[in-house]
């Protein structure tokens, strides 16, 4: 039998570092002293003391028996094909690598029953894999039962626990670089596990686990682990967040979720520990309930899923959860927020339209920018995304559904509601959309609303639909509105019968269209009223006209004149009191006014001159006779000439609009019939008054005195 050997430091001829078949020496061995056995040891003795400190030597044996049957198993000269390779090495102990060893988060690490875990705990061993013999893991102080020991052994390259309470998914040494050999000194321990459900420990047990590494001479390192402490907890729960509850007809908000009666659920969520919010992928048999509804089901890689029918009744129902066969005492309820089924059947109520009334018309400009206020009436949870307001409008007599525009408003605001009762604001921004609409007509604005509570009961549409609004507005056509401006006459004192007297109507239009009309002018009498002219006038948006008319009393008394437009009372302007024309002395003068004061002159001037001629002894007075251009005679009577104290006449005061003036002091007797009386003060300062049909009277600061 000969071996044959590679000496790194004498027989790498082609300096690569590694043996080729022509690189091979070749030696005999050393022969048992039986060769007849069939059994025997051949050995040999290499000197390698002059190796340097990592040199390598490869061998294989080769050879064949008497018989000359070739030496089976022996290796070979290719590489990969040797018998036996080793290092020139002196022994040493393996050291831990305690500083890159960690659970991958901060703080103590919480274990969970059947959840994979992953340890890599690095070492470096002097002469390779080959060297190690065991590696002992403690994941807690050590017992003898407590079956967290976890031990690798080179002979089997596998690793055992001592208990029953891990289960080990592998388990084995790596090599920390890219090069992986029998002498590789840079080294990891890698190990998977789970600790099974019947591991049972108090969570407040804190654990610290220790490595302990043992080469083949014997020699080992030891080492705590304080980077790996860590607590057991098998408490699971439910998060709220992640429970689903799903319904074709209603809702969920925050932990409630609002139903119909009978109306069918369907609940999805998972376990996860408690304490670091891992699922729980282990099936657990789990037990849910709505009321009397119950249902029995199995969780599905970490899922459960049921499908349960809400009850009959209206009511709040909590959702209960129970496991059917695990400890009741590790599910932690404590954290958990109740869900509860709300079932409702009370569909919500439109209260009342608050602003506009129902029973007024709209303007053009109303409408423009339309502020619609009302109230809906829900006891248990409205849905505010779900409230929509429709509106149309149509033409008078038409059916609402042949409507000439419409529209929605989404995304209203609310108030909290008040007693179950929900006020919302609208406003309809309707100026853009005015220009399709027919300005000489009246208009339908209808309104209808759609919604539903947080159940799913709706809005009812009966009278609050298209076909049938729930309310609904007249709008009027763009028209003109008249209002008096003013109304003078050209005198106001000294008014006969059959005086011609000027009146002059002034009217302004504060509508929205241009008015050309007529206005019907009436004479007020305290016996009646007649008409005395019917004036066309020419009215634009925003301005002012006016018309003229002759007036001509035709009767005596107190009288006033009033002014309407299309039957409709416009306003009045100032009394005036007419008297029955003059017979004196001084009417048959034509009446004129200058030659009466011409006159009157005349006389005061002669009494004046004859009063200083005769010294003022006694009155004298003779009779003269002058004739003017018409023949006429004017007679001088022999009587004492008094002059009279009236007043200037100012003009009666306009009635329409009245003139809020302090009331003067005086004593008025009290009518004790149902004579009517008006009484008032003009601008000048004059108090006026009317009894009945009599003539105005003035008051001169002791007695009302007529006119």
């Amino acid at each position: 039998m000969k071996i044959n050997l590679w000496r790194e430091w004498v027989d790498d001829i082609n300096q690569d570092g590694q043996p080729s078949l022509e690189e091979y020496w070749s030696n005999s061995m050393f022969s048992p002293a039986n060769l007849s056995s069939s059994f025997g040891s051949y050995t040999y003795v290499l000197d390698d003391s002059e190796a340097p400190v990592g040199s390598l030597v490869y061998g294989f044996i080769s050879g064949s028996d008497s018989a000359g049957n070739i030496l089976v198993g022996g290796g070979g000269g290719t590489l990969g094909d040797e018998l036996f390779v080793y290092q020139v090495k002196s022994d040493g102990s393996p050291q831990i690598l305690t500083g890159d060893i960690t659970w991958n988060n901060s703080g103590v690490m919480w274990l969970n029953p059947d959840v994979e875990y992953e340890l890599i705990l690095p070492f470096n061993e002097p002469n390779g894999i080959s060297d190690i013999n065991y590696i002992i893991l403690d994941l807690a102080e050590f017992t003898d039962n407590d079956g967290m020991r976890i031990v690798w052994n080179s002979s089997e390259s596998r690793c055992e626990s001592n208990g029953y309470n891990l289960v080990i998914l592998s388990c084995n040494i790596y090599s920390r670089n890219s090069y992986f050999g029998p002498f590789n000194s840079e080294l990891e321990f890698r190990i998977k596990f789970k600790i099974k459900w019947s591991y049972l420990i108090e969570e407040s047990y804190i654990h610290e686990p220790s490595i302990e590494i043992i080469d083949r001479a014997g020699y080992s390192s030891i080492m705590t682990l304080p980077q790996l402490r860590w607590r057991f907890s098998n408490q699971i729960w439910i998060d709220s967040n992640d429970l689903e509850l799903t319904t074709e007809i209603g809702s969920k908000i925050d932990n409630n979720v609002y139903v119909l009666p009978d109306n069918l659920i369907g609940i999805r969520g998972s376990f996860s520990f408690s304490r670091t919010g891992t699922q729980v992928l282990t099936p657990i048999n789990v037990e849910m309930a709505i009321g009397f509804n119950k249902q029995v089901n199995f969780t599905n890689e970490g899922y459960f899923f049921f499908e349960l029918y809400t009850p009959s009744l209206p009511g709040n129902y909590p959702l209960s959860i129970n496991l059917v066969d695990l400890n009741k005492e590790i599910f932690d309820t404590n954290n958990m927020l109740t869900t509860w089924i709300v079932v409702d059947n009370q569909a919500p109520k439109i209260e009342q339209i608050s602003s506009p009334r129902p029973d007024i018309s709209l303007s053009r400009e109303e409408i423009e920018n339309l502020v619609i206020d009302f109230k809906i009436k829900e006891t248990i949870k409205l849905i505010p995304d779900s409230i929509v307001v429709h509106w149309s409008i149509n033409s008078v007599g038409e059916n609402p559904g042949d409507y000439l525009i419409s529209d929605v408003i989404e995304n209203l605001d609310f108030e909290d509601p008040i007693a179950g009762t929900y006020s919302i604001s609208v406003l309809f921004q309707l100026n853009e959309r005015l220009n399709d609409l027919p300005i000489d007509e009246e208009l339908i604005f209808n309104l209808w609303i759609e919604g539903s509570d947080a159940s799913g009961n709706l809005i009812s549409d009966e009278d609050n639909s298209e076909s049938s609004p729930f309310e609904s507005w007249l709008i009027l056509p763009y028209q003109p509105m008249l209002v008096i401006s003013d109304i003078t006459y050209s005198k106001y004192g000294g008014i006969s019968v059959g005086d011609p007297i000027k009146v002059v109507v002034t009217v302004e239009n504060n509508g929205n269209a241009d008015a050309e009309t007529n206005l019907t002018v009436f004479v007020k009498t305290a016996d009646g009223e007649y008409m005395i002219s019917m004036e066309p006038i020419i009215v634009n948006v925003n301005s002012k006209s006016s018309v003229a008319l002759d007036w001509a009393p035709s009767e005596t008394g107190v009288q006033w004149i009033e002014v309407r437009w299309n039957d409709e009372y416009l306003g009045e302007g100032s009394l005036v009191s007419v008297l029955e024309p003059e017979s004196s002395l001084f009417s048959s003068v034509g009446g004129s006014t200058t030659i009466f004061a011409g006159i009157f002159i005349l006389i005061i001037i002669t009494i004046s001159l004859l009063f200083i001629l005769y010294g003022g002894e006694e009155e004298y007075f003779e009779e003269y006779y002058e004739e003017d251009d018409g023949d006429e005679e004017i007679i001088i009577p022999k009587s004492k000439v008094e002059i009279s104290k009236l007043p200037p006449l100012p003009p009666p005061p306009k009635i329409n609009p009245v003139i809020m003036n302090p009331e003067p002091i005086i004593k008025t007797t009290p009518i004790e019939n149902n004579t009517s009386v008006r009484q008032w003060t003009d601008e000048k300062g004059y108090t006026w008054r009317i009894e009945g049909n009599n003539p105005a009277k003035w008051w001169d600061g002791k007695s009302w005195k007529e006119v």
